[in-house]
């Protein structure tokens, strides 16, 4: 789950099911919409 750093802020580590074909680009895109997230890693395998 989720974890908090000392400000306070969630530390999120998402896994994604292996099988189903991802579009990274549109995860990152989407991921970078989200209202008040400082940053963000998309790492595809």
């Amino acid at each position: 789950g989720p974890v908090l750093t000392d400000q306070g802020n969630f530390i999120l580590d998402w896994k994604f099911d292996p099988v189903k074909i991802v579009n990274w680009f549109d995860v990152n895109r989407t991921l970078k919409l989200v209202p008040g997230k400082i940053n963000q890693f998309v790492l595809s395998p």
